[in-house]
């Protein structure tokens, strides 16, 4: 660089410095059919659907990816899912529920908006998740704040309907207990949540009960009735 001026080379300098600022090209993943960023300490926002959703769709707390940083070995980790991004699900137009993990902390710009069928949310995040604006959950069609159904835990309910935009929604149901497997919603985990849930999945509204994913997985199928048995037998 001899040959060129000083205002050239503090140019080139700063320049420079200013790349080595940036930050590195974020990680993704994908697990059912999402695509996450991976952020902070092993947290995963859900970045964008691949492809469309049709019916419900369970948002799982955690699940297991393979990280592959830049120049060094890939490597298992657990994500806790907290954030739902920009666009996320934006004109996801087929689908009819989704369920939120107790881990979500905020919601953004039109994630939902679109979603013109969405007549069912839960969320069982017992501090209602920061929503954008009115925007997230705006439809084209009906006014999903008046048409909406949202299950929230007991408890929160109050809150739900006095945080920001949530407080748009005018048909809020209380998820009294909320633990995994109770599917008929007794407060107890019995004989009689196998046959619920069983029925769910003959009806194919398994996906809008959360307590009916008892595997963890993100989605509601025969192997949660296996999972509620296997559960069921250890208590004995």
């Amino acid at each position: 660089m001899s040959h060129l001026n000083f205002t050239q080379r503090f140019s080139i300098l700063a320049i420079f410095a200013m790349c080595l600022l940036l930050p590195a090209k974020a990680q993704m993943t994908e697990y059912g059919g999402l695509t996450y960023i991976i952020h902070g300490d092993n947290k995963a926002r859900v970045h964008h659907v691949n492809g469309q959703i049709d019916g419900a769709l369970v948002i799982p707390e955690t699940f297991t990816a393979i990280v592959q940083p830049m120049y060094e070995e890939p490597y298992e980790v657990t994500l806790t899912v907290d954030d739902i991004g920009d666009f996320a699900f934006y004109e996801s137009k087929n689908m009819t529920a989704i369920t939120l993990p107790k881990t979500i902390i905020s919601i953004g710009y039109k994630s939902f908006s679109g979603c013109n069928a969405l007549k069912d949310i839960t969320c069982l995040a017992t501090t209602p998740p920061v929503v954008y604006d009115e925007s997230t959950f705006y439809s084209y069609v009906d006014n999903i704040y008046t048409t909406a159904t949202v299950h929230v835990p007991q408890s929160s309910i109050t809150a739900y309907a006095n945080a920001h935009v949530w407080d748009n929604f005018t048909h809020f149901v209380g998820i009294s207990g909320g633990m995994q497997g109770d599917v008929d919603g007794d407060s107890q985990v019995t004989i009689s949540d196998v046959t619920a849930l069983i029925d769910l999945l003959l009806s194919g509204a398994g996906s809008a009960n959360a307590t009916a994913d008892v595997d963890g997985d993100g989605s509601v199928s025969i192997s949660d009735v296996t999972a509620l048995i296997d559960m069921l037998l250890s208590k004995n």
